[in-house]
């Protein structure tokens, strides 16, 4: 089977030809020739070995991970790369925060919120292309955001906490409540209850995915606001 450049090449005539097809070009390694023509008719041909070599990249989706600032995390789970050409070698990028960005259960330790990005290279030099890995969020715990303006022990309570889909209000002052706020590490609120919406003690958040929000309850004494962990 004879296989000719102008069945793969966009243009056999330029110095860097882009690869339009390829299906046409078999596992094994095959030879392609070169041949160059100057102005005055001297020729030079030249020839090289490729192989095609392709990267079928399956990461396992990661939910993104919530942390402290000045906390750490490790990586786990496996990526699955479809490649014989082994053995790979593996880079992670940005290389901020990171004890090693060869290995792919490194430690991450990022003062800012980051999703790291990972790449591999097989025994033939070929390089994939670069997928999501990891998605950290780091809460900066210097800032204010917890807080708790004028407001009176008055023994309101959520619970459970941690949590999944719902929590209880405990309210034995019985103290006005004019609204509940869930609210995200970026400051942005993902659910809210006013106060009409507020009926008996039970508080359904859905399907919220799992990690660290802010439980903002505004009442008649002020306001308070608390870690809220959801599982």
């Amino acid at each position: 089977m004879w296989i000719f450049a102008s069945d793969i090449m966009d243009d056999t005539t330029k110095s860097n030809p882009v690869i339009k097809d390829w299906r046409n070009v078999r596992e094994e390694w095959t030879t392609y020739f070169l041949k160059v023509e100057d102005a005055v008719g001297n020729v030079q041909v030249d020839s090289v070995k490729i192989i095609r070599s392709v990267f079928w990249v399956h990461p396992i989706y990661k939910l993104p991970k919530t942390i402290y600032r000045g906390d750490s995390v490790c990586f786990f789970g496996d990526i699955y790369f479809i490649n014989d050409s082994l053995p790979l070698k593996y880079s992670l990028s940005p290389s901020y925060g990171l004890t090693d960005t060869t290995d792919i259960y490194s430690w991450a330790k990022p003062d800012s919120s980051v999703t790291y990005y990972l790449q591999a290279v097989n025994s033939l030099g070929c390089i994939s292309e670069k997928i999501p890995y990891w998605e950290i969020e780091v809460i900066d715990t210097t800032t204010n955001i917890f807080r708790s303006i004028s407001f009176e022990n008055t023994n309101l309570q959520f619970f459970p906490n941690p949590a999944t889909n719902q929590i209880t209000i405990s309210n034995p002052s019985n103290i006005q409540i004019k609204r509940i706020e869930i609210i995200d590490f970026s400051g942005r609120i993902i659910k809210k209850w006013e106060a009409q919406d507020l009926v008996g003690n039970k508080l359904n958040f859905g399907n919220l995915l799992p990690g660290i929000y802010l439980l903002n309850t505004e009442t008649a004494s002020g306001i308070k606001t608390e870690k809220l962990i959801i599982q």
